[in-house]
Parts: structure tokens; C-alpha cells; sequence
């Protein structure tokens, strides 16, 4: 995907999430793709979001069709 542009997360943090209880953290690395020559600095930052809370799907049947709503 380009820069600014929004990705879906996996359908494997869901599961390690609920399985482990641990919230989900959404992280944006903002100029990761830029390219510089060798030496450059390349000034990157990176957001961190609100945690994502998945308590609301605890005890649901962990399958494909079950992670792609989480």
C-alpha cells in the first residue's frame, strides 16, 4: 500500500488477541517508504492508537469466518 493509505490487520492478530486476552494496539509508521540514499536520514514517525479492546468477542468459536469480524 502507498503512504496515507489505511491497511486491514490480519486475521491472526484476532485470534492471538483473544486467545491471549492482550488488547491490540494500532500502529501507523508514517515515511517508511521513502527512498533516500544510502546515509540520508530518513525522518520516520510512528502513531500508536487508542488499544483495541476484544472483549466483546471472548468465547466465540475461533474460526476464519469468526476473526474476519473481530
Amino acid at each position: 500500500k502507498r503512504e496515507g493509505q489505511e491497511t486491514t490487520a490480519h486475521t491472526g492478530i484476532a485470534m492471538l488477541a483473544l486467545k491471549s486476552g492482550a488488547p491490540v494496539l494500532p500502529v501507523a509508521c508514517i515515511g517508511s517508504r521513502r527512498n533516500l540514499p544510502i546515509g540520508w536520514l530518513n525522518p520516520l514517525v510512528v502513531r500508536v492508537g487508542e488499544p483495541l479492546l476484544l472483549s466483546e468477542y471472548r468465547g466465540q468459536k475461533i474460526n476464519s469466518e469468526n476473526m474476519e469480524k473481530v
